[in-house]
């Protein structure tokens, strides 16, 4: 999950873009897109938050794309699936773009926090199966230096976690008093 405490996206990372098709061993994939094929509105809050990204050879510069548009392709899951054909080369971006249009406050890129509720509770009940969400924060403890979990029960509860605990620009950490 990629967050600025206001706006939610969620990436998936895969070393390369051969792995992509690890995907299609994952069942809930499967159903994910059968149900993103079903359900144009979770389709367009999908469009706008969830992100799978990789490497791309020889130079290793990282590419993003929708989730969709690369993974619910017959590409992946056969010629049995047919909702996309082919991968939307077209919407690739590499990791710099997708950062700046993360950073620039891009409202046709993310979602606010009420919509990314709305596309992950549907993704947990619908497509997983789960009858509540968990979210588990990685932080990172400045003093120990020791990576944390925060567990939380909402993403309303993660935002209010950020809010209380994002850190200082430097300049306000070490304000000089004369």
């Amino acid at each position: 999950m990629l967050t600025d405490a206001n706006r939610f996206a969620m990436v998936e990372f895969k070393y390369t873009a051969s792995s992509l098709i690890s995907e299609s061993h994952k069942p809930r994939r499967l159903k994910l897109c059968q149900e993103l094929a079903r359900a144009p509105e979770m389709r367009r809050l999908h469009d706008l938050c969830h992100f799978i990204a990789w490497t791309q050879t020889p130079q290793l510069t990282v590419r993003l794309n929708v989730y969709r548009h690369e993974i619910c392709t017959a590409r992946v899951f056969g010629s049995e699936f047919r909702p996309i054909s082919a991968a939307d080369a077209e919407s690739r971006v590499n990791a710099t773009r997708f950062a700046d249009d993360f950073l620039d406050g891009s409202e046709d890129k993310l979602l606010s926090l009420e919509e990314f509720n709305v596309y992950v509770q549907w993704v947990l009940t619908q497509t997983s199966g789960a009858t509540r969400s968990t979210l588990e924060l990685v932080t990172s403890d400045v003093v120990s230096g020791d990576l944390l979990l925060i567990r939380l029960n909402s993403f309303k509860d993660a935002k209010d976690w950020l809010e209380r605990n994002w850190p200082l620009p430097p300049a306000a950490r070490h304000s000089y008093t004369p």
